[in-house]
């Protein structure tokens, strides 16, 4: 529960950062939180959500015992380690992002 809470407390801050960020694009921060939580919304969670998850619940579908479960796991953790990169590189991008924020632009 704890992984959930982290995951979806943090898109909350970022989309509030987002909407932060559209009310103060005339700040030289404001850009920067407008993009940092936009990349957070996108990556960690989008990707998540959209990419992760299905793929996830397909695996658990499986009857771990057959030799589709072997083929389906080849593919699985290739396209579940391409998904992941892109959720890390959209949550390193986020951190930049508020980090230059934080600096103040």
């Amino acid at each position: 529960m704890e992984k959930l809470t982290a995951l979806f407390g943090t898109g909350v801050l970022s989309a509030v950062l987002a909407v932060w960020g559209c009310l103060t694009l005339d700040k030289d921060y404001g850009i920067y939180l407008l993009i940092g939580g936009a990349l957070y919304l996108a990556g960690p969670v989008g990707v998540t959500m959209g990419y992760n998850v299905p793929r996830n619940n397909t695996l658990v579908a499986l009857d771990p015992a057959s030799a589709e479960a072997a083929t389906h796991w080849n593919r699985y953790l290739t396209e579940w380690t391409r998904g992941n990169h892109v959720r890390v590189a959209g949550g390193l991008a986020a951190a930049a992002a508020f980090t230059i924020a934080l600096t103040g632009g």
